[in-house]
């Protein structure tokens, strides 16, 4: 039985990567181009209940960067997220080791992401994220930073009108947060494609996400990295 639910959630991910390519390759036809990529996790299907996640991965265009305005009505249900980003030094085309990360990174930042999904469902299946670009909609950036000043003890928060709504320290990101950077690798090798140097990558999330709401004003920070001010309108 085990064997035949993953033998159905390949092919829901197949279907499910079809689905993002599609979605990716329409956006460049429109003239975007991809400058980087981010990490997520999703549900995998569970036959006693359990909660068990996947690391997943989304394209980021130029197009979905934002600064200082999000238009809510551009989105289906926008959530904000806080995350380490790293601008890479070198192409990363196979896996590398944790020791190794740091020499394939130029910079880094806090980097707001804007997650989004066809339904209001905070937690989807992993075919559900995959097909919709693993919810990948928008992101800004602060300025960057000597990626020196990254160590997993800095703290993540997202004020939403000067009232803090959602707090955690930068080590939820995969236990450490330069273990997305070997992550990334690994992807990258089993996908048999590179992301270049120059490229971005989003950590993934060390909070859940937040509703953004319009009229509202939101504050994404990580200690050392910076802070993003974005306002809903």
């Amino acid at each position: 039985m085990v064997h035949t639910v993953m033998l159905d959630l390949r092919r829901q991910e197949i279907n499910a990567r079809d689905a993002q390519e599609q979605h990716i390759a329409a956006r460049l036809a429109l003239g975007e181009k991809v400058v980087g990529i981010k990490l997520g996790g999703a549900l995998i299907p569970s036959q006693n209940g359990s909660k068990n996640y996947q690391t997943i991965f989304g394209y980021l265009t130029d197009a979905m960067q934002r600064d200082g305005e999000v238009k809510i009505a551009e989105f289906a249900w926008p959530r904000v997220e806080p995350e380490v980003v790293f601008k890479l030094a070198k192409d990363i085309d196979q896996h590398i080791t944790l020791e190794k990360a740091p020499s394939y990174v130029e910079a880094i930042t806090v980097g707001a992401e804007i997650l989004d999904y066809r339904s209001k469902n905070p937690d989807p299946f992993v075919e559900e994220a995959i097909a919709d670009n693993a919810g990948a909609s928008g992101f800004a950036l602060a300025p960057w930073v000597d990626p020196a000043v990254l160590h997993q003890n800095l703290k993540a928060t997202i004020h939403e009108n000067d009232s803090l709504m959602r707090e955690a320290p930068v080590s939820a990101i995969f236990g450490n947060p330069w273990k997305a950077v070997v992550a990334l690798s690994t992807i990258m090798q089993e996908n048999s494609t590179t992301l270049p140097a120059g490229s971005i990558l989003f950590s993934s999330s060390a909070t859940d996400g937040l509703e953004m709401r319009s009229g509202n004003i939101y504050r994404v920070e990580i200690q050392l990295l910076g802070s993003i001010e974005l306002k809903a309108i």
